[in-house]
């Protein structure tokens, strides 16, 4: 009778253990499908300076950039303007260049481009008259 018992209880325990596998291999692939879907989303972002020379007044054309965000659809839609920058550095630009490329942070796990990837930055003259120049 123990021999009987124990044959049983091996056939229920492959049974179960077969049961876990597909529910497993169904969750597994069901979570993969919701990763898989993926969806794109267009911004446009203010372009700041960074590392201006702090004598001078810039200015750039253009202002503002079109950034195309792809990833997984849950995670591009809950996006907003906030959670992206994008930015020129003008550490190493001494003289100015004439196209600053145009970098741009996203969320970790997104894809993006950027429109234009360049920008160009104008020196705004002061207009402002010193009264030592007055007589």
């Amino acid at each position: 009778m123990p021999e009987k018992q124990a044959e049983s209880t091996t056939g229920l325990r492959v049974l179960a253990m077969l049961m876990a596998v597909v529910l497993w291999g169904f969750v597994g692939i069901s979570q993969h499908h919701l990763m898989l879907e993926v969806a794109q989303r267009r911004f446009a972002i203010g372009i700041e300076i960074k590392h201006a020379p702090p004598t001078m007044r810039l200015q750039l054309e253009p202002a503002l950039a079109e950034v195309l965000v792809e990833g997984a659809a849950k995670e591009v839609g809950h996006l907003s303007d906030a959670d992206l920058s994008a930015f020129v550095d003008l550490r190493f630009r001494y003289p100015l260049a004439e196209r600053i490329p145009i970098h741009v942070s996203v969320p970790g796990g997104m894809r993006y481009q950027v429109s234009p990837e360049y920008a160009k930055a104008i020196v705004i003259p002061d207009l402002r008259v010193d009264d030592g120049d007055r007589k």
